[in-house]
């Protein structure tokens, strides 16, 4: 199998909870971005290191944010079965969708079918 990352995040100390496989480092930096609402300092920092420590700034904890984990990463992977590391266990979103019915390629709801023909409107 190709080249392909693991967008995953999670309490540290524990499996994470949220896992899924993507075909470029820019889809899973996308659903990271996605997933937490990084703003664009946490997001360049995620891209940059492909791993971003969840701390609240003061301001976000006296607003009462919460991220829900306490990190975020992207590992790369060569195995010959990507569907291992998604959520959902298949490859309909390593082939165009993200988690949750967001598509990382789309910037939104996926203009393809479960078949990667693109939809007619």
């Amino acid at each position: 199998m190709s080249k392909h990352y693991i967008a995953m995040s999670g309490m540290h100390g524990c499996l994470p909870d949220h896992c899924d496989v993507f075909e470029s480092v820019e889809d899973a930096t996308s659903d990271l971005v996605q997933l937490f609402q990084l703003g664009r300092i946490r997001e360049n920092i995620l891209r940059e290191n492909l791993y971003l420590e969840l701390k609240l700034t003061p301001i976000e904890e006296n607003q009462g944010v919460e991220f829900g984990a306490d990190y975020c990463e992207i590992q790369t992977c060569t195995c010959d079965d990507p569907s291992v590391h998604s959520d959902s266990g298949d490859l309909d979103q390593f082939s165009h969708r993200g988690h949750g019915g967001f598509c990382a390629k789309c910037g939104g709801e996926c203009e393809y079918d479960s078949d990667g023909n693109k939809k007619e409107k």
